[in-house]
């Protein structure tokens, strides 16, 4: 595949990614991917869980997309900060790792596992999260080995910007934009633990998710990082 088409697939798939984001009447048709998010974001507060000392319990994802990590112990601040900032770095990986066919189906298989490790461990309890979370074990394992190498790129890179559009998620929540259940946001767990505001919190996740996109972006957009990940 020559740069130019190479290229053109990194924007086909941020265009695709602003415009779920930004059209409410596909709110529905993307359910799937949010719940893709949220796995992965609770995924990411577990393990800082356990990197900080303390102990990951459950992870529940609910119907309507939202999500909590039950869990003790461990920096209450870094375990609160780690799935918007985790999610942007599973989501800059992504799209890296997008600009070659081999690297773009290994990613598929790297989530895949990724996700499995969340199911065995800690998923529990909603039959929502259950379904989703299986079902996308299943999708990206046959999605890695069935797709030709275009649409490998693609489907990476889509999915590592919906990780990090999905930081902007914050911001919206704690102005009232957006709703993600009756559980306490992560903004204001981090407020909470360090007496900084959840404005400034949300607003510094929000800077490095789009931070880490736009780096990530210029990596893939790069020739010499499109040829070594052939």
């Amino acid at each position: 595949m020559t740069l130019q088409n190479r290229r053109k697939l990194v924007l086909v798939a941020a265009g695709l990614s602003a415009v779920t984001w930004v059209v409410p009447a596909l709110s529905l048709l993307t359910l799937p991917i949010v719940y893709l998010n949220t796995h992965i974001h609770e995924l990411m507060h577990a393990l800082m869980t356990l990197a900080a000392g303390g102990s990951a319990k459950t992870i529940l994802v609910f119907g309507d997309g939202s999500g909590v990590t039950q869990s003790a112990g461990g920096s209450t601040l870094l375990i609160a900060s780690a799935g918007y900032i985790g999610a942007s770095a599973v989501g800059a990986g992504l799209i890296v790792l997008g600009s070659g066919a081999k690297r773009a189906r290994q990613a598929l298989f790297g989530l895949a596992v990724l996700l499995s490790v969340g199911l065995i461990l800690w998923v529990r309890g909603d039959l929502i999260g259950l379904l989703s979370i299986g079902g996308w074990i299943a999708l990206l394992f046959l999605f890695g080995k069935q797709a030709g190498g275009p649409a490998a790129m693609l489907g990476v890179q889509f999915l590592g910007m919906q990780q990090c559009f999905a930081s902007v998620q914050a911001l919206w929540v704690l102005l009232g934009i957006s709703a993600l259940g009756d559980f306490e946001n992560d903004a204001q767990i981090a407020a909470g633990a360090s007496g900084i505001p959840g404005i400034v919190w949300a607003v510094a996740w929000c800077g490095i998710s789009l931070l880490a996109m736009v780096l990530a972006l210029r990596k893939a957009w790069r020739p010499d990082a499109i040829r070594s990940a052939s």
